[in-house]
């Protein structure tokens, strides 16, 4: 179904900087506005936004939460684009190195505030409070203003550094969060469950600790992308090269016996031909 259009139209968009949907409605916004769809693509309203506009996640309520940058980066406006409230400082909310800058987990919007650093701010959709974390009990890991403070001095590249810990983004799909990190040339998952308070940590690269059985590719090969695509309210995306599967399944027929590599492998032998094809998107949640 297509959303209207791109142009300079009262109810088109000229660009897209980000886009939510939530029950009956799709928001896309511009730098300046926000245009309001049904899912059936026709269009409803639009709004001049106070500031120029990041990220988008609507609330309850007919409440939108921006990020924005300027003095207070994350905004809370109504349904007409008045500002409501205003968290957080700029040296405390960065949105580059991001996609996407907002996650929901339960009834919390979350917003990881560095770049690669080690805080985790959330606002609850029905209370209205905010708390901050921090996502890893490590010394090494940077708060945001050392984050801010690297950024500075060395630019964003200072996360090259393998002796830097960095954090990369957070992606949420039901009860569980996830999230990479990365320290001297070594790759790491983090992965989180909401309802029992329980976290466990496994090494990617060089060394996997977990397997992928769904296209039996290198595990990090897979999962590097959950961070860059999304997730939905339940499950993860990502998404691998045929090509890259068509090599792993010739490497790994120890597994050709189970039911899911015969799945796979019959969907990449109809593939005309596997080198130039798109990208295949998978859909996924972690074993507990």
């Amino acid at each position: 179904r297509q959303i209207s259009s791109q142009g300079g139209g009262p109810e088109e968009y000229s660009s897209i900087r980000d886009f939510d949907v939530k029950d009956s409605l799709i928001v896309i916004m511009e730098a300046k506005k926000i245009n309001f769809y049904l899912l059936d693509g026709s269009f409803e309203r639009s709004i001049r936004l106070p500031e120029i506009g990041g990220n988008i996640k609507l609330l309850p309520g007919k409440k939108i939460m921006l990020y924005v940058g300027g003095d207070f980066p994350i905004l809370i406006i109504n349904a007409k684009g008045e500002i409501l409230n205003h968290f957080l400082k700029p040296n405390l909310a960065l949105s580059i190195g991001k996609t996407t800058a907002f996650d929901v987990l339960g009834d919390s919007v979350l917003f990881q505030t560095g770049a690669f650093g080690n805080d985790l701010w959330s606002y609850n959709e029905k209370t209205g409070q905010t708390k901050s974390f921090k996502l890893v009990n490590n010394e090494k890991a940077l708060s945001t203003e050392e984050e801010c403070k690297l950024i500075k001095e060395k630019g964003i590249r200072y996360a090259d550094n393998p002796d830097v810990f960095n954090i990369s983004q957070l992606a949420v799909a039901g009860e569980q969060l996830v999230f990479g990190s990365k320290y001297q040339n070594h790759l790491y998952i983090n992965i989180g469950n909401a309802r029992t308070s329980s976290s466990v940590v496994y090494q990617l690269y060089p060394q996997s600790q977990i397997d992928d059985d769904i296209t039996y590719t290198e595990t990090y090969i897979c999962l590097q992308y959950v961070y860059a695509v999304s997730s939905s309210d339940k499950h993860f995306f990502s998404f691998i090269q045929p090509s890259i599967i068509r090599e792993s399944l010739e490497e790994k027929q120890r597994y050709r016996d189970e039911i899911n590599y015969g799945k796979v492998k019959e969907l990449i032998d109809n593939l005309p031909d596997p080198d130039n094809a798109n990208p295949i998107l998978i859909e996924f949640n972690f074993k507990s």
